[in-house]
């Protein structure tokens, strides 16, 4: 793709996602309704916007070569993604605006990092098996930020309510039983995604220690059991609202400490 189509379409995605952005400030400070057909109008309009700005990402032959910032750019894009596919029946049009925000913070790194970072990944030879670990993994991290989100909107949303309080926000949110349901769905998908990435991971990988790849392993296979930990309890005596978000908070961060983190050290420490 042309660098000019390029240039346009990050532009665009930029302007959607601080359109929509500014849109809910508004609301909030004013004390204004959203407009539920413009927001989600922009949010999908700079979803697909961003979605060129990721095409050159995928054009490398037989090899993997996302970088860091490619893969920040890529997941955010993911979450937005899943964001508006799953308030698809609830609307929760504060989830989708923090994931657009996430989405534009995403599209603009990479932009700032490509003249500021020469970034090359480590080539692996692609072969099936690694393309479908690849493909699950960014799906699990990407559907566990986004109910790490939620996780976060829930104990706030808890704590208003727990206070009497009624903040403007806590209004653009649908009742605390459905956000809880919400929450629970990210969570088994997610779940479930990691569970297929690792699985596929285990006879994808050749060398642990050669592809540095040990100490992901770990704090995949940690944020793996607290996730499984949680919902096999939650299913046998219940879902607690606050001990579920706090955990997934914790699986969320072990997890992006493990890949992320990997990432960062490999392309700037190593």
């Amino acid at each position: 793709m042309h660098p000019p189509v390029l240039m346009l379409a990050f532009f665009i995605a930029v302007i959607c996602y601080g359109a929509a952005l500014g849109l809910l400030a508004r609301s909030l400070l004013r004390g204004a309704p959203i407009n539920v057909r413009l927001v989600p109008g922009l949010i999908i309009a700079g979803l697909i916007a961003h979605a060129l700005t990721l095409i050159p990402s995928f054009s490398s032959d037989n090899l993997l070569e996302f970088t860091l910032f490619d893969m920040v750019s890529l997941t955010s894009w993911l979450m937005l993604y899943f964001s508006l596919i799953m308030t698809a029946r609830v609307r929760v049009l504060a989830l989708n605006a923090l994931a657009a925000g996430v989405a534009l913070i995403g599209i603009s790194t990479e932009a700032i990092a490509q003249h500021f970072f020469y970034l090359s990944a480590e080539p692996h030879t692609m072969t099936p098996l690694l393309a479908l670990h690849v493909i699950a993994s960014i799906a699990a991290y990407s559907l566990l930020f986004m109910a790490a989100v939620q996780a976060f909107l829930l104990l706030q949303q808890n704590r208003e309510l727990k206070h009497r309080r009624s903040a403007r926000w806590v209004k653009l949110l649908p009742p605390l039983q459905s956000m809880e349901r919400l929450l629970k769905s990210m969570l088994v998908i997610g779940f479930g995604s990691l569970s297929v990435a690792l699985v596929l991971g285990f006879f994808a990988v050749q060398d642990l220690f050669a592809q540095h790849l040990a100490h992901k392993t770990v704090f995949s296979l940690a944020s793996w059991l607290l996730f499984a930990w949680l919902l096999f309890s939650g299913y046998r005596s219940g879902f607690r609202a606050q001990r579920m978000a706090k955990q997934t908070l914790v699986g969320f961060v072990l997890l992006a400490i493990g890949f992320f983190g990997s990432k960062f050290v490999l392309q700037f420490l190593v």
